[in-house]
């Protein structure tokens, strides 16, 4: 689903209780101890849940079901430092602009999984800033070899194949070529990414207003975080997103922040000339 400004899935998750799932998962061995203790506790403490997802290519998909740890899964990316959330950010932007053309099954869904055995492999200390690229190539390579080996363990629940069934041979040889090429790309591999690659030419032509744009960008991001969160608020069961929309708008900080996304998001071409812009750097940014 989806609306102007989110994208979302809306599934079905019934909660369910599978201690020796997650019995097993807690238990492994974990030589960089990461999650460290008191995260394994907490997500301990979590449910399970069952979702109407069936095994793709099974005769009787439309009635299966799937155990997950969406909880847990959430826990993990919500204590992810910096680098690691750029790696993630990275892989997707990567496999959307570079593998999807040749499978739409490398979703945002085996990323996820793919950082997650990532930093459970890697020392914390490894993930920094200056570590990044090096933190990247590795998350390419594990995807690589997954995909040669036809098997991408599920974090959670390593038994279960993400990629069964989902992946010819063609498409596989084809990705193994694209993810080795990349990987070899070392940090010309982010031309590769068209948003990335037009960010940093506008950054090398117009250092100033590209500054001058970040900044705003970050207020933005902010503020719609602020007016979605009213948005979530108002909402209700069975309550539709135009009678939320309408009972959020109620609010009293909901229209200023409305106000102060239209202003940041409408270009003044007039201010921005009178700061020395010129027409090329307007069309650019």
């Amino acid at each position: 689903m989806s609306d102007k400004d989110n994208s979302y899935d809306d599934v079905v998750a019934l909660p369910c209780c599978c201690p020796d799932l997650l019995s097993k998962w807690l238990s492994r061995p974990r030589p960089q101890s990461w999650p460290q203790q008191e995260v394994l506790h907490a997500i301990s403490l979590l449910d399970a849940h069952v979702v109407p997802v069936g095994f793709k290519g099974s005769p009787e998909q439309s009635l299966e079901w799937r155990v997950c740890f969406s909880l847990a899964e959430l826990h993990l990316m919500q204590i992810l430092n910096e680098c690691q959330i750029q790696t993630y950010i990275l892989l997707k932007k990567i496999a959307k602009s570079c593998l999807h053309p040749i499978s739409k099954d490398i979703t945002s869904y085996v990323v996820k999984n793919t950082i997650l055995w990532i930093c459970e492999k890697t020392p914390n200390k490894s993930f920094e800033k200056k570590h990044l690229l090096h933190r990247l190539l590795d998350s390419i390579e594990f995807l690589r070899q997954c995909i040669r080996k036809n098997y991408l363990p599920c974090y959670m629940i390593s038994e279960r194949n993400l990629i069964a069934g989902r992946l010819d041979r063609l498409q596989r040889r084809q990705l193994d070529r694209i993810l080795n090429d990349l990987k070899n790309e070392q940090g010309l591999l982010f031309l590769r990414i068209g948003k990335l690659r037009d960010a940093l030419l506008v950054m090398y032509k117009y250092p100033n207003q590209f500054r001058e744009y970040g900044e705003k960008r970050d207020i933005l991001e902010r503020t719609v975080l602020m007016r979605n969160w009213i948005r979530e608020s108002a909402w209700k069961p069975n309550m539709k997103k135009v009678e939320r929309n309408k009972l959020a708008a109620k609010h009293k900080g909901y229209k200023i922040l409305e106000r102060e996304i239209d202003d940041i998001l409408h270009v003044n071409e007039k201010q921005l000339k009178a700061k020395g812009w010129v027409f090329t750097e307007i069309n650019d940014l």
